[in-house]
C-alpha cells in the first residue's frame, strides 16, 4: 500500500516524470496528472469519509463527536446500519480483565468461587430485565440490578447504586468503584458499559462488589484485633474468636471511626444490652454461625482455609467466619423491621391501606419520632388535600417508611444495612413467571391473583379498579397491549395490589433520601422529635405504650408486635381512594429514533458505498491505462537496460 501511495503522490507532483515502482521493477511513462487525479483524490479523501461515516469511524477508533453533537443516537442506541458497526465488544478488554486490574489476581480468583452461585441468583432477574439494542444490560439497568441484588440478598444499600430520589440513569454504576480501583480501570469499565453487560459480566461485577464489601469489613476486623491486643500473626482461641466477632458487631451497629480507642470499644460492648435489648439473640446467632463455619457446615467461601489447631483459629479462618456473618446479617436484623411493620399495620387507617395517620404514627409507641419534614424528604409522607388545595390529612406511608434511610444502620462508608424489601420477592416471582421485561395485563392479573404475601391471602379476585389501571398502563406504554414491569407505573400498581409490602414510588426529583446524620449536618436540626414536642403536636399529654426496644439507626425500636391482619388487598372503593397518576419513569427505555435519523444513517451508508464504488472504478481505469502503456512501451523499456540489469540512463533520458 505504501509503494502504491508513493507512486501516486510522486506522479501527482511530477506529471511527466517516469516512475520506477520497486515492486514491479518496470518503468512507466507518459502518465499525466489527469490520469491519476481521481484515484489520488479518492485515496486522500477516504479518511475524511470514514470520520463522517460515524458507524465505520467508530469501528476504526476515529472521532465520533461530529454526529453526537448533532443529536445522533449513542452507540448503544444507534439504529439500523450503525448498530451493526459500532460493536466494540470483540476488540475491547473484557470485564473480567478490567476488574482483575483493580482487584489483583488473587482477589479476582477469590471472587470466581462465588460466580456460579451469583449467576444462578441473578439469572431470573437478568432474563426479565430490558436489554439494549445489542441484547445486553445498559448502564441504568446494571445499576438497578445491582441495587436490587444486594438489598435482597444482604439487606445492604450500596452507596451510589440506589436511585437516591432520581431516575436510574442519573449516574453510572462505575462510580462505586471510585477510590477503590485505579482511575484507568474505571475508565475501561465505563467503556465496557457502553456496549453493555451480559449475565456473566453482571455476576462478576456483583462478585467484585462483594469483594470490596469484605475488604471493608476486613479493615474493621483488623481494628478490632488492634484494640483488643490480638496479633493477626497468631491464632486465637474459639472463645476469643467469639469476643472478636461480638466487638466487630458493635462497630457494625454503632459506627466506627479511626479515633476509636480500646476503652471506647469496651464501653460500647458492655452497654449493648441497654441500647439493643435483643443483643443476647444476636450473640447467640453469632455463635451459631461461628460453630457452623468451623465445623464445615457452612462453606460459602471455600477459597479461604479455616485452620483450627488445638482449638485455635488463625486470622484467615476468622476472616472466613466473618464473611459468612456478613452474608447473613441483613436477613438476621430484618426481624426488627418486621416488628415495626406489625405495629404500624395495626394502626393503619381503615380506608387507606398501607397508610397510618401522622398523629397515630406518633401515638403507636416511643418507636416512631421522626419529624414530618424529615419524613417528607424520605418520601414517606402523603398529604391529602381538599378541592381548595388545603391539607386535610397527613399520612405516613408504611412500606416507604420501613425501607427508608431512617431505619438503616450506618455500617460503613460503602454501604448501610437496611430493612429488606418484601416487595422484591413479589416482583421476582412475577419476573420468573413472565420471563421477559413486558407482559400482557391478563398474564399479570393471573400471576398476581395467585401470589400471596404476608398480609394478602391468595388465590383472590382482584378488584376491578386494579384491572382497569393495569390496562391504563398498557395504553401509556404503547407496546401493543404490553406492560413494562420495570418502571414507576408498575411499581405504583404493585403498591395498590400489596399496600403493606410495596412502597409507593415517588416521582424523580421529589425526594432526597438521607440518613439522620446527613439531615443533622445539612439542616443543623435533629430529625426526631422529643417526647415533649410530640405531646404538644398531639394537643396534650399523649398516652404512649412503653415497650421493650431495640436500637436501629441510633433510635429505639420495639420488639412487641401485634398480629398482622390478613388484608385482602383492598376493595374497589379503597383502591380508588389511593392516589394514582400516569407519570412513567422506566428503568431503561430504548430511544425512539426519528425518521430523519434513520434516513441520515441510510444516506451515509449509500454515500460510503458510492465512494467505495468510485474508488474501485478509478483503480480499474488506472490498471487498464498502465496495462496499455506497458504493452506499447515494453520494447522501449527493455532497451533501457544494459547487460546485468543496469539501467542505461542516457537511453532513458
Amino acid at each position: 500500500t505504501s509503494r502504491v501511495s508513493s507512486c501516486f503522490l510522486h506522479q501527482s507532483f511530477h506529471p511527466r516524470v517516469r516512475l520506477l515502482c520497486p515492486s514491479q521493477s518496470l518503468y512507466y511513462d507518459h502518465m499525466s496528472r489527469a490520469q491519476l487525479r481521481m484515484p489520488v483524490a479518492l485515496a486522500s479523501a477516504l479518511p475524511l469519509l470514514l470520520m463522517l461515516f460515524d458507524p465505520v469511524s467508530a469501528a476504526f477508533g476515529m472521532p465520533t463527536a461530529f454526529w453526537k453533537d448533532r443529536g445522533a443516537a449513542t452507540a448503544s442506541e444507534r439504529p439500523l446500519v450503525g448498530a451493526a458497526w459500532v460493536r466494540t465488544r470483540d476488540v475491547a478488554e473484557s470485564l473480567r480483565d478490567v476488574l482483575s486490574l483493580g482487584l489483583g489476581y488473587g482477589a479476582k480468583k477469590a471472587t470466581e468461587v462465588r460466580l456460579p452461585q451469583l449467576k444462578e441468583d441473578l439469572r431470573p432477574m437478568y432474563a426479565a430485565l430490558p436489554k439494549n439494542s445489542e441484547g445486553f444490560l445498559g448502564q441504568a439497568t446494571v445499576r438497578y440490578a445491582m441495587h436490587r441484588h444486594f438489598s435482597h440478598h444482604h439487606g445492604m444499600y450500596l452507596k451510589g447504586l440506589g436511585p437516591d430520589g432520581e431516575v436510574w440513569n442519573s449516574s453510572s454504576p462505575a462510580e462505586i468503584l471510585e477510590d477503590r480501583v485505579p482511575s484507568f480501570v474505571i475508565a475501561r469499565f465505563e467503556q465496557h458499559l457502553q456496549s453493555g453487560l451480559d449475565l456473566e459480566d453482571l455476576a462478576l461485577l456483583a462478585a467484585a462488589l462483594e469483594h470490596f464489601m469484605h475488604m471493608d469489613a476486613l479493615e474493621r476486623l483488623r481494628a478490632v484485633y488492634r484494640l483488643t491486643n490480638h496479633s493477626i500473626e497468631e491464632a486465637v482461641s474459639e472463645h476469643d474468636l467469639t469476643g472478636v466477632l461480638e466487638r466487630f458487631m458493635v462497630l457494625q451497629t454503632r459506627g466506627f471511626s479511626s479515633g476509636l480507642t480500646a476503652e471506647d470499644l469496651e464501653m460500647r460492648w458492655r452497654t449493648m444490652v441497654e441500647a439493643f435489648p435483643t443483643w443476647p439473640r444476636t450473640q447467640e446467632w453469632l455463635r451459631s454461625i461461628q460453630e457452623s463455619v468451623l465445623n464445615g457446615e457452612i462453606k460459602d467461601h471455600q477459597y479461604a482455609s479455616t485452620t483450627v489447631q488445638g482449638g485455635r483459629v488463625n486470622f484467615e479462618g476468622v476472616t472466613t467466619v466473618l464473611e459468612s456473618v456478613m452474608d447473613r446479617y441483613g436477613r438476621h436484623q430484618d426481624s426488627d423491621c418486621k416488628v415495626m411493620a406489625g405495629q404500624l399495620i395495626a394502626k393503619e387507617d381503615a380506608t387507606q391501606p398501607g397508610r397510618v395517620k401522622l398523629s397515630d404514627f406518633y401515638q403507636t409507641s416511643t418507636n416512631f419520632v421522626e419529624k414530618k419534614e424529615y419524613l417528607r424528604e424520605l418520601g414517606a409522607i402523603e398529604e391529602h388535600r381538599d378541592a381548595a388545595g388545603q391539607v386535610v390529612e397527613t399520612y405516613v406511608l408504611i412500606p416507604n417508611y420501613l425501607q427508608s434511610a431512617a431505619n438503616c444502620l450506618p455500617s460503613s462508608n460503602m454501604y448501610t444495612v437496611c430493612c429488606l424489601n418484601p416487595c422484591e420477592e413479589l416482583l421476582r416471582h412475577v419476573e420468573i413467571k413472565v420471563g421477559k421485561s413486558t407482559a400482557t395485563p391478563s398474564d399479570i392479573l393471573e400471576i398476581v391473583a395467585a401470589l400471596p404475601s404476608s398480609t394478602v391471602p391468595a388465590p383472590r379476585v382482584l378488584p376491578d379498579v386494579l384491572m382497569q389501571r393495569l390496562r391504563e398502563i398498557a395504553v401509556v406504554h404503547e407496546l401493543g397491549g404490553q406492560v413494562h414491569i420495570h418502571g414507576r407505573l408498575f411499581s405504583q400498581w404493585l403498591h395498590h395490589a400489596y399496600p403493606h409490602e410495596c412502597p409507593m414510588p415517588a416521582k424523580a426529583g421529589t425526594t432526597r433520601p438521607m440518613t439522620a446524620a446527613d439531615w443533622l449536618q445539612e439542616t443543623n436540626t435533629s430529625s426526631t422529635h422529643t417526647q415533649e414536642e410530640i405531646d404538644i403536636l398531639l394537643g396534650g399529654e399523649a398516652t404512649r405504650k412503653q415497650q421493650g426496644a431495640v436500637l436501629l439507626s441510633g433510635r429505639r425500636k420495639h420488639v412487641e408486635v401485634p398480629a398482622a391482619p390478613d388484608v385482602d388487598s383492598a376493595s374497589d372503593s379503597m383502591c380508588s381512594a389511593l392516589p394514582w397518576d400516569l407519570d412513567e419513569e422506566l428503568v431503561f427505555q430504548q430511544e425512539v429514533v426519528s425518521t430523519f435519523d434513520e434516513l441520515r444513517v441510510i444516506g451515509r451508508a449509500f454515500a460510503m458505498i458510492g465512494a467505495s464504488g468510485g474508488l474501485i472504478l478509478s483503480l480499474a481505469q488506472l490498471v487498464f491505462t498502465i496495462s496499455s502503456k506497458h504493452g506499447k512501451g515494453g520494447d522501449k523499456a527493455a532497451a533501457w537496460y544494459k547487460p546485468g540489469g543496469v539501467v542505461d540512463e542516457a537511453k532513458m533520458v
